[in-house]
């Protein structure tokens, strides 16, 4: 059987174009890599087409991401409102 090889999509959040950081690394990244992608969403988006407009959300993981299965993995990493509106209330231990 063929191994697939893993593909990364990371939706990347920021306030700004400018707030990015690695952003010279990360482009280098997916132009060499061709199961990487990144995705940028700003939440103040000034020039049109330079990244995506607004928050990660459910529609955006859906329209950049692939389908849910059981080899698919979404990891989650932000602030406590962005964690809890994608996945929920989290339970304090």
């Amino acid at each position: 059987s063929t191994i697939k090889s893993p593909r990364i999509v990371l939706l990347f959040g920021n306030n700004t174009k400018e707030d990015i950081l690695l952003q010279k690394e990360l482009n280098e990244m997916q132009r060499r890599c061709a199961n990487f992608r990144v995705v940028y969403i700003v939440s103040k988006l000034e020039e049109k087409g330079s990244a995506e407009e607004g928050f990660i959300d459910a529609e955006k993981i859906k329209r950049f991401c692939p389908p849910p299965s059981k080899s698919q993995k979404v990891l989650v990493c932000g602030p406590p409102p962005m964690y809890k509106a994608l996945c929920g209330a989290r339970s304090e231990k």
